[in-house]
């Protein structure tokens, strides 16, 4: 999704007409039926390329009589101006700005050196914001989901991945820095949030972004997976980045569907 920030492939996938910038390749007006789910292209962008960052082996399965979907359930409409739900497979829910576009049953992510990351359930801002950077986007919330761990499990493993995504040997300037694990209630259910910071992303224009934060939020998931992850990222240090309130305000939203 972020060609600067991931320094790799740009990747938007939007349902019903939609684009896949890959490269060079563009594909469009493609039936809704066609999109991939999120771990399809997973599996698809790992760069053929590399090995794989870390050994990797089916998920266990889910429990007998567990719900599962392959992909979000359709788009909420709501009247102009009002938070807009985005309901995702796993049995949760979660709000995203009047402002922000709704791709709810979207797909999005972006491929690194030598891991890629992806994500259903997709709300983005700004994300004409810098055209010299093609898809760049100010601000983009997804949800991904893990099965056969716990939250705080799954929170550092979401971490460790998107780490691993933007770290490349050309540049050796880019710093992380994470928050230790912390419990939080939404909904009164439990959750675990971890915020990861990143510096010294490499610039190619004006508008691309010098930081950039990852807010990772696990909670045991109702559909699909063990545990659902809601990750909103920020691009930080431009005049228009996202306010640290307004992630606030959407990690305070989830809540079962």
């Amino acid at each position: 999704m972020r060609s600067k920030r991931s320094i790799g492939t740009r990747l938007l996938i939007i349902a019903g007409s939609f684009v896949v910038v890959w490269g060079v390749t563009q594909v469009a007006n493609q039936k809704n039926e066609a999109v991939p789910d999120v771990d399809t292209l997973a599996t698809a962008l790992v760069p053929r390329t590399s090995a794989a960052a870390v050994p990797t082996s089916a998920p266990p399965p889910l429990p007998p009589g567990f719900p599962s979907m392959d992909r979000p359930p359709p788009k909420i409409e709501v009247p102009e101006g009002q938070p807009q739900p985005i309901a995702t497979k796993f049995g949760l829910t979660y709000d995203i700005p009047a402002d922000w576009r709704n791709f709810s049953t979207g797909v999005a992510g972006w491929n690194g050196h030598s891991e890629s990351v992806t994500y259903s359930a997709v709300g983005l801002f700004g994300d004409d914001h810098c055209p010299e950077s093609g898809y760049a986007q100010l601000a983009m919330s997804g949800a991904t989901g893990r099965r056969g761990m716990d939250a705080a499990t799954a929170a550092v493993d979401e971490a460790d991945k998107i780490q691993r995504s933007l770290t490349e040997p050309e540049a050796p300037d880019v710093r992380f820095h994470r928050t230790a694990p912390t419990e939080v209630r939404i909904h009164g259910r439990s959750a675990i949030r971890i915020t990861l910071s990143v510096t010294g992303l490499p610039r190619e224009v004006d508008c691309d972004p010098p930081e950039a934060r990852y807010d990772i939020v696990a909670t045991p998931a109702l559909a699909t997976a063990n545990v659902m992850l809601l990750v909103i990222d920020s691009s930080l240090g431009l005049p228009e980045s996202l306010d640290e309130t307004v992630t606030d305000q959407i990690i305070s939203t989830l809540r079962p569907s």
